[in-house]
């Protein structure tokens, strides 16, 4: 929204739905509803969108791609989904569309500076109240990271699961969260 943009988003449950629509995204939608896609085409100016950024695999991402405008531009996320299953079927491109698969880990390591500059940029956001970030749901311990992980890939909740060297398992508290998000921003910071 900042960039003047209109954000359509896709989420795995109503709870995630509710809470977008309470950020102000106005066309939310579950992507786990059989009618997902008919419901997007509806929901779209003209059936088309011209960015996807995409954290999906399987199908509901290859569906996706035909909902690309012309010269629309399908950006990635789901580079650990996409070497455990199938490529994605780029049949649908066809109107100087492009695909683009992210893997931030290997930009990190190509890239430092610019990730740098980025997370700067991200932090002076968060700094100054313009943009809030998801709350802490649950804390672990760095010993317990499989733990936390599986928390991840269950897709239960809404917010940040965060690993602290020491110290043991947790749910969030306000006060957690607060101090959590200033630890978390000052590792960020130059």
């Amino acid at each position: 929204r900042r960039a003047g943009v209109q954000i359509i988003a896709t989420v795995g449950s109503e709870e995630k739905v509710a809470y977008l629509r309470g950020l102000g995204v106005d066309k939310v939608f579950n992507y786990r509803s059989k009618d997902v896609m008919t419901e997007l085409l509806a929901g779209l100016p003209g059936g088309q969108v011209n960015v996807i950024l995409n954290l999906l695999t399987g199908p509901i991402r290859d569906q996706s791609l035909g909902l690309l405008a012309p010269e629309g531009r399908f950006l990635d996320l789901a580079v650990a989904g996409l070497k455990a299953a199938a490529p994605p079927d780029l049949s649908a491109l066809v109107d100087n569309q492009g695909y683009f698969g992210l893997d931030c880990r290997r930009l990190c390591l190509r890239q430092p500076a610019y990730v740098g500059r980025t997370l700067r940029q991200l932090s002076d956001l968060v700094n100054s109240g313009e943009i809030q970030p998801l709350p802490v749901i649950r804390q672990y311990a760095l010993s317990d990271a499989k733990a936390a992980y599986e928390l991840l890939e269950s897709r239960n909740g809404i917010g940040r699961v965060v690993l602290l060297p020491g110290g043991g398992t947790s749910s969030a508290s306000s006060s957690d969260d607060q101090m959590t998000h200033r630890m978390s921003v000052r590792e960020t910071s130059p």
